[in-house]
């Protein structure tokens, strides 16, 4: 599946709960979870803290702005974090 070439994505959004919502030219919609989702689920089951006693899940302790951009190729940097529209299309979730 690595090689099959998806269809153009036309619209990336990062949702309230850091997963990506990716919408294909053929209106086909997958989820993916973020690298910053990652993060911060990993952060929150080793339980880390910083010295104010916050997690990183705590809204106020820090913001997370939008920074999307697509390249031609399907590939993406959200964040400045790339992604793989193509292995997103075929493996990622239709709901979440």
């Amino acid at each position: 599946m690595g090689n099959n070439k998806a269809p153009q994505i036309t619209e990336i959004g990062l949702l309230p709960n850091m997963f990506l919502k990716i919408t294909f030219a053929d209106e086909t919609v997958r989820y993916w979870r973020s690298e910053i989702n990652q993060e911060e689920i990993n952060m929150f089951k080793q339980g880390k803290k910083n010295l104010f006693g916050f997690t990183r899940l705590t809204p106020e302790f820090y913001w997370i702005g939008n920074d999307i951009s697509i390249g031609d190729d399907n590939q993406f940097k959200v964040n400045n974090v790339s992604y793989d529209g193509n292995q997103i299309y075929y493996q990622g979730l239709d709901s979440y």
